[in-house]
């Protein structure tokens, strides 16, 4: 009979805890969800997360027994001191809410509108090409002061786009672009998000100041189609703010004829090198 009763007490107590979580944090930013799992990843918590009202809720387990849950709420507590273990009936809803809200988070869609502005340093090298003859021309400065304003979209799979608009300005020059980017960004390490992108577009380049006195002719405007690379990281200062750091190098044909009496040559711009900081704005 004390075999029995034994027997009884054990399988309820085994049998008789139902799957527990525990409730971590919760979010609207997909880029604050990225780097909770790479936290998670770190410190081997499993992570499961449902989607309600525009928000990320955040769990970690599931846990059979209470022994394990209360393991696993002393090791979260360290990084997130407001958890807690949810029980029972609520576990269950968390586990439909991860089968069937994902369905509906998709096309009620958590995709981002951002705007962004840029703050950096640029540097584009000339070349003077002589034609005719013997032109002395003096060489403009190759630094620049730079700053960009960004108007972006970003998608639920890691792909990003914007429409953005730079001027590059030094006591010479005066260069304006507007271009079209298409960025994908990695997975998420320790907050940080790199990223990579390729962008085309037009540029527009102006002369301040002659590059020799008294010129028989001088281009002082210019065209040319832009396109290049750029490769940053960014970072998620809370769920609508991020800052950036980032390097951009563009490839253009920018030309000067200049003219002199029975001499020419050409000043040529064929590439921009920019390291820039931004913050954006989600909406």
């Amino acid at each position: 009979m004390k075999i029995i009763i034994f027997i009884f007490l054990f399988a309820s107590t085994v049998f008789g805890y139902e799957q527990s979580y525990i409730k971590i944090a919760k979010t609207s930013s997909k880029d604050k969800l990225l780097s909770l799992n790479s936290k998670f990843a770190e410190i081997g918590v499993p992570v499961k997360y449902s989607y309600t009202d525009a928000k990320y809720l955040i769990y970690a387990g599931p846990y059979n027994d209470e022994e394990s849950a209360k393991e696993g709420l002393e090791i979260i507590k360290t990084y997130f001191p407001g958890a807690f273990i949810v029980k029972n009936e609520d576990a269950q809803r968390v586990v439909k809410q991860k089968n069937t809200q994902s369905k509906s988070s998709s096309s009620r869609g958590d995709d981002n509108f951002f705007v962004g502005l840029d703050l950096g340093y640029s540097n584009s090298t000339s070349n003077h090409i002589g034609k005719e003859g013997s032109v002395v021309a003096e060489a403009p400065y190759e630094d620049f002061g730079s700053y960009g304003l960004d108007l972006g979209y970003e998608f639920r799979n890691g792909i990003f786009c914007t429409l953005g608009y730079s001027q590059t300005v030094n006591g010479d020059i005066i260069m304006d672009n507007i271009y079209l980017t298409l960025n994908y960004k990695f997975l998420t390490y320790y907050n940080f998000s790199p990223y990579f992108g390729l962008f085309v577009g037009n540029s527009y380049l102006k002369w301040n100041m002659y590059p020799i006195e008294n010129p028989t002719s001088f281009d002082d405007q210019s065209t040319s189609i832009l396109t290049g690379a750029q490769f940053g990281v960014s970072y998620p200062i809370n769920d609508e703010i991020s800052i950036s750091l980032a390097y951009r190098v563009a490839a253009m044909d920018h030309v000067s004829k200049l003219e002199i009496p029975s001499s020419s040559s050409e000043l040529h711009h064929k590439r921009l090198d920019n390291i820039f900081f931004g913050i954006q704005y989600k909406f």
